[in-house]
């Protein structure tokens, strides 16, 4: 979870903040209102993929029964939540859809604590490597926004410097914070 988190959080955190730039690169100028909207999908999918592996762990323990009402509590309050929202806009929608993600991710939690024996400051510390990375990662591209801000001259040059930055920086990053991904690469280097 750790691994796939150092490299989910910052991936997503970039799309987050260069969603204009992406979206004109992609789609062209008419796209560039949804960056908002693109910036609540990344929040969303930022939570979704936290415990992504959880429901292989319910499996492994053989407590199906609880991934279910993991998908009970969490589904019933995201639909509720949903078409709530739905009667008001679609950014409203968008974050029903990112609480709906954190009920998901509070109620596996909960439901996982039931099998595994851990504490909830574990789950925090678990999160910590994650985190840092991620910052450490997003750090240049909030720099480069703010001391030079994209516009529509240089759009395409800034996404081209910030990609680059947000890379070497995530590189650096899981290095300084020995993440799995660091280790993984040092293993493949020591091998060949």
């Amino acid at each position: 979870s750790v691994a796939i988190n150092c490299i989910s959080w910052p991936f997503f955190s970039f799309v987050a903040l260069s969603s204009e730039s992406i979206l004109l690169f992609l789609f062209g100028d008419q796209w560039v209102g949804a960056a908002p909207l693109l910036q609540l999908l990344t929040i969303a999918a930022m939570f979704n993929n936290t415990f992504i592996l959880a429901g292989n762990v319910f499996v492994a323990y053989n407590s199906i029964h609880l991934q279910l009402r993991v998908s009970l509590v969490s589904h019933t309050i995201g639909f509720l939540l949903i078409v709530l929202a739905s009667t008001q806009s679609l950014s409203l929608i968008l974050v029903a859809i990112i609480l709906f993600r954190a009920t998901n991710l509070i109620t596996t939690v909960y439901y996982l604590k039931k099998i595994i024996s851990f504490s909830y400051p574990e789950v925090i510390f678990l999160f910590l490597k994650p985190l840092y990375v991620t910052m450490l990662s997003i750090f240049p591209l909030v720099c480069l926004y703010f001391w030079y801000p994209s516009n529509e001259n240089n759009w395409l040059y800034h996404l081209l410097i910030s990609s680059l930055l947000t890379a070497i920086f995530w590189g650096l990053a899981n290095f300084i914070f020995t993440t799995p991904i660091a280790d993984e690469v040092k293993h493949l280097i020591r091998s060949n």
